[in-house]
């Protein structure tokens, strides 16, 4: 693990830059205020810069829309003059919707039916398009049912894969990450038509957060005149959570600052933990800029003491965080047991009804936790529906995912999910829904809301039943909303079969959502957040022992980056920690114990 040696101007989460218009890299570790200081920057940049005009604005890129509604709600008035968004949208809106015409392919044709594309979303292999792409590289036997393993293996693949570029700007590949885990490789027919498998989504317009960042990338790369016009609409640009960004990102900041972008970076490296998705912590580490000036951020607004005297402890990198609540707080506590006997012990040292965030490595723990049993559910009920019905699984998880998010009270990004479940192609809806005529966005918008609202109003006595009960209800209310739009009735088959024993509620608990606000989840999607009491759960003492003797783990990335990931989850935590594993044997106890933890062993309830 290479270290990168930077003297680090100190500064506080409240300090006020004098000069603005100077680029900059701010490391600030978790609960330090970097979003408080970012927001407050750029008011400053607002109310001070002689570089914004009438129709220029400060550039924000945040790395989820959750955050980048926060940030907007913070700058309160300045928010007019910032336009503040992920790095997909901010280069769809900007790049690559007003621009994709320019990319071709071979033959000189566009590369994309550009008139069809209406946004991004993430990728989903689908069955029309999987087939077509099979057939066009003389491959349609994957298709058999006796090639369902080989099959399975090649959607593993395609949903995986990402735009990758060869070194030192060699040719764009689309290929696993380096940090994803290996499934059996794709036969060597396939591996060679795997470049042409997004040929049959881009011809009917369709694509995903990817091909935002590959399509804005080449096209600023093949037409860099438009690189001018781009900085000087936006003079001023701040991207957050910089470690997590990939080089592709750090391509396209670089190339604004060369045409006159002032720059800022915020991050922490020991909170880069999205590698499998081509992410490179060396970004940060290796920002460098024309003058640019290097900052830190050293306290820790957020934990206790004692909490934060082990996130110190697993920290890597030197950053050792001050308190600033004077707060020694409750010792972390290790609990050893089943999920069931921990829940029962945790409860007696948190206030009643007070909220514990359960966080773990990877979803099927997080699905497992959520039900405190004894064992894991063998499948994933999504896969189960994706093998009876893809189109009916897209429809249903959508919806669903809408609804949790719903009750989450994040309204705009419910309906959004939602609609996206109601799809279309050229202006007709796609099954599982059945209508003759063209529907607008407007229309699916209003289906989305309509079998939301009865979802939610619904949702304490659907969740109980199963699924065939609730997708029944579904059908009623599509027939009241547009006169002609049905809903694919399940008269027989295999998911009518599944439908008639699944319940609402086991879909309901296993749907993944990009920015949930449950208190169950994986620690990626609790990224960003904070939780007064933490359960972080450990599978394993493998997983266990990178926090307890963290300078014993091995230098390769992969192995720091499970390092950081665990770093992540302990320091969600404002008030109480407890790290859960089921077994624990006696050296790691002793290490616990040395490092100030209380260690109790759970009997299992009744």
């Amino acid at each position: 693990m290479t270290t990168i040696v930077t003297a680090w101007n100190q500064i506080a989460s409240d300090t006020m830059l004098v000069d603005v218009d100077t680029p900059f890299r701010l490391r600030a570790g978790p609960g330090a205020g970097k979003t408080h200081w970012l927001v407050m920057h750029i008011k400053n940049v607002v109310e001070r810069s002689s570089r914004l005009t009438g129709a220029s604005r400060v550039a924000c890129i945040s790395y989820t829309n959750v955050a980048a509604e926060e940030i907007v709600e913070r700058l309160g008035s300045a928010a007019d003059r910032v336009e503040v968004s992920t790095i997909h949208s901010f280069l769809y809106r900007n790049v690559v919707k007003p621009y994709l015409r320019l990319l071709k392919n071979d033959e000189g044709a566009p590369l994309v039916n550009y008139a069809l594309v209406d946004g991004h979303d993430e990728h989903r292999p689908s069955y029309p398009c999987i087939k077509e792409w099979l057939e066009g590289i003389d491959q349609k036997r994957m298709l058999a049912k006796g090639m369902k393993g080989a099959l399975k293996n090649v959607q593993w693949h395609l949903e995986k894969r990402r735009w990758i570029r060869g070194e030192g700007g060699g040719h764009w590949q689309w290929r696993l990450p380096p940090m994803t885990k290996r499934f059996p490789p794709l036969n060597a027919k396939v591996e060679q038509g795997v470049s042409r498998y997004k040929i049959p989504y881009w011809k009917r317009g369709i694509i995903d957060h990817d091909d935002v960042l590959y399509f804005a990338h080449r096209i600023l790369e093949e037409h860099p005149e438009l690189l001018a016009f781009l900085s000087s609409r936006f003079p001023y640009l701040f991207v957050d959570e910089f470690q997590d960004t990939n080089p592709v990102q750090t391509d396209l900041v670089k190339w604004l600052a060369d045409n006159g972008t002032v720059v800022g970076v915020v991050g922490d490296p020991e909170q880069a933990i999205f590698g499998f998705q081509g992410a490179k912590r060396e970004d940060f580490e290796a920002f460098s800029l024309p003058a640019h000036e290097d900052y830190e951020i050293d306290g820790n607004r957020r934990s206790t003491n004692r909490i934060i005297a082990l996130l110190n402890y697993v920290r890597q990198d030197g950053l050792k965080q001050q308190g600033h609540r004077p707060v020694e707080g409750e010792r972390v506590r290790a609990l050893v047991g089943t999920m069931a006997a921990i829940t029962m012990r945790v409860r007696q040292f948190v206030e009643q009804d007070a909220p514990i965030a359960v966080l773990a490595r990877k979803n099927p723990r997080v699905n497992y936790l959520r039900r405190h049993i004894n064992s894991a559910q063998a499948t994933d009920p999504w896969e189960q529906m994706e093998d009876c019905d893809p189109d009916r699984r897209r429809f249903l998880e959508q919806w669903v995912r809408g609804v949790e998010l719903a009750r989450g009270a994040q309204y705009p990004l419910a309906i959004a999910e939602a609609v996206k479940g109601i799809r279309v192609r050229d202006g007709k809806l796609r099954d599982p829904l059945k209508y003759k005529g063209q529907v607008t966005i407007l229309d699916r918008q209003g289906i989305a809301l309509s079998i939301l609202e009865m979802s939610l109003t619904h949702y304490d006595e659907l969740v109980k039943k199963p699924l065939l009960y609730t997708y029944e209800k579904l059908g009623e209310v599509l027939q009241h909303e547009i006169e002609g739009l049905s809903l694919k009735k399940a008269v027989s088959g295999q998911f009518r079969q599944l439908a008639e024993q699944m319940l609402l509620g086991t879909l309901a608990e296993s749907v993944t959502l990009g920015e949930e606000a449950r208190l169950a989840r994986t620690i990626h999607k609790a990224k960003a957040t904070e939780f007064p009491n933490v359960v972080v759960h450990f599978e394993s003492q493998e997983q266990l022992a990178r926090v307890i003797e963290p300078d014993k783990v091995p230098g390769v990335e992969e192995e720091q980056e499970e390092r950081r990931i665990a770093y992540v989850g302990l320091s969600r935590a404002r008030d109480r920690l407890f790290v859960s594993i089921e077994n624990l044997d006696d050296k790691q106890e002793t290490l616990l114990v040395d490092l100030g933890v209380e260690v109790i062993r759970c009997n299992e309830p009744g």
